[in-house]
């Protein structure tokens, strides 16, 4: 009987040491059904498990996917269990990836959504890609995260999408993809009943334009512009910076890429 009670105890301690040298994992997971139509922007939530109690001050992830589809342009805190970290420290100069992270002073607590992922949809309608979780750590890994990869697809756009799609403001967005190599899109949107021509000219670093990519009167829309990587000449141009410019009427908006060979 003596032995049968050490045995138990020992069980006991073994059970409680085993806790103690493994914490439960908080779940770390991008959602299986994520969609967006194409030529908008889409937020996808990296959501995450009761952080109550856990001590979490800090996080940082990879997450990669196909570059055709989405193209990374940011990450946002706002209304997420990491708002009061303030804006995450986003790096997106690699193709096909984003790293995201944040930290504060006083622990997260709560379940539910912990930054929010902002993509462009560059794909067709029907296309997919994988979210995949490179990396993913709580502090410096403590307490240990289990991640749950997801998946995104490109949604058929609606009869009600193309009418209120239809822009209403002038705007120029991001080149994709951007570091690029030999060729990049660049894409920008007129507005409706616009009627004043359209300038786009390419820039190098001195402020010298080296290419006009549009020139005239645009039809009201979304308009993707692919540059070459060459100069007015039909020359390449070296590696480096270079500013894309448009013009239109009272409206002027620059954006900065990156030619890597």
């Amino acid at each position: 009987m003596a032995s049968l009670r050490i045995i138990i105890l020992v069980g006991i301690t073994l059970l409680a040491m085993a806790d103690f040298a493994y914490p439960q994992s908080i779940n770390v997971r991008l959602p299986s059904d994520a969609s967006g139509e194409p030529d908008n922007s889409v937020n996808i939530p990296i959501v995450v498990g009761d952080l109550t109690g856990r001590g979490v001050i800090a996080y940082q992830g990879t997450i990669n996917y196909d570059e055709s589809v989405l193209v990374a342009t940011g990450a946002s805190s706002a209304g997420t269990l990491s708002g009061a970290f303030g804006p995450p420290t986003v790096n997106i100069s690699n193709n096909g990836e984003i790293n995201v992270g944040g930290f504060g002073t006083t622990a997260l607590s709560d379940s539910g959504t912990l930054v929010n992922l902002i993509f462009d949809v560059v794909g067709q309608s029907g296309e997919t890609t994988d979210l995949i979780f490179e990396n993913f750590v709580f502090n410096s890994g403590d307490p240990p995260a289990s991640t749950q990869d997801g998946q995104f697809t490109v949604s058929f756009p609606t009869d009600v999408y193309e009418e209120i799609s239809k822009p209403k403001t002038f705007l120029l967005r991001q080149n994709y993809p951007n570091p690029f190599n030999p060729e990049t899109a660049i894409p920008f949107e007129v507005p409706v009943a616009w009627n004043e021509p359209v300038r786009l000219q390419i820039y190098n670093v001195l402020g010298q334009s080296i290419k006009t990519l549009v020139e005239g009167v645009m039809s009201p829309g979304k308009h993707v512009i692919i540059w070459n990587g060459r100069d007015a000449s039909d020359d390449p141009v070296s590696s480096g910076f270079y500013f894309y410019k448009i013009h239109s009427g009272d409206f002027v908006a620059v954006r900065r890429m990156l030619l890597v060979k």
